[in-house]
């Protein structure tokens, strides 16, 4: 594929409404949490986590964090400042959106197949940060909301799944 192909495409992405443009960032996100649980399942590229070593976590740190604080922070770094300091030094956005998911996949995991995956979900939220500067100027809440939705949706699994397990034991 090339170059003139994504150029077009991304232009295309310019056109849906915002409503439409956050839906489908979130939509491609989960497609990405879902491959991900697949090959962390199947032990595709190393093991995944495990999570019987990680204790409990309290309530601050494993939904106000991830669901509130997180994507306020991350917005302002891995979007904000570095578009800007892009803007700054004349650097491609293309550049930009790849160099800030690298770092962002990197500050979030440390295996392999982790790695890969939130790379490609700080690509969905740079492409949305973007898009949304570039259309209406206002991209920031937008895109914290975005990345906000995304956590709380996973999040909750994680706190059904250990409250269970703390009223009948482990799930088999």
């Amino acid at each position: 594929m090339s170059r003139a192909y994504f150029e077009r495409w991304f232009e295309q992405l310019h056109t849906l409404p915002k409503w439409k443009l956050t839906l489908l960032a979130l939509g491609v996100m989960f497609v990405i949490l879902i491959l991900n649980a697949i090959i962390s399942i199947f032990g595709v590229w190393g093991n995944a986590e495990n999570s019987d070593d990680i204790p409990v976590q309290t309530f601050f740190v494993g939904f106000v964090s991830p669901v509130v604080i997180a994507p306020i922070i991350e917005t302002l770094f891995f979007q904000t400042f570095f578009f800007r300091i892009g803007k700054r030094v004349s650097l491609a956005n293309g550049y930009v959106i790849i160099i800030s998911s690298f770092i962002f996949a990197l500050g979030h995991r440390l295996n392999l197949i982790d790695i890969i995956f939130y790379f490609l979900r700080g690509i969905v939220l740079n492409g949305h940060y973007l898009i949304l500067k570039n259309k209406q100027k206002k991209a920031f809440w937008p895109t914290c909301l975005l990345h906000a939705t995304y956590n709380f949706i996973v999040v909750i699994p994680y706190w059904a799944i250990t409250f269970y397990e703390r009223m009948y034991g482990k799930l088999e």
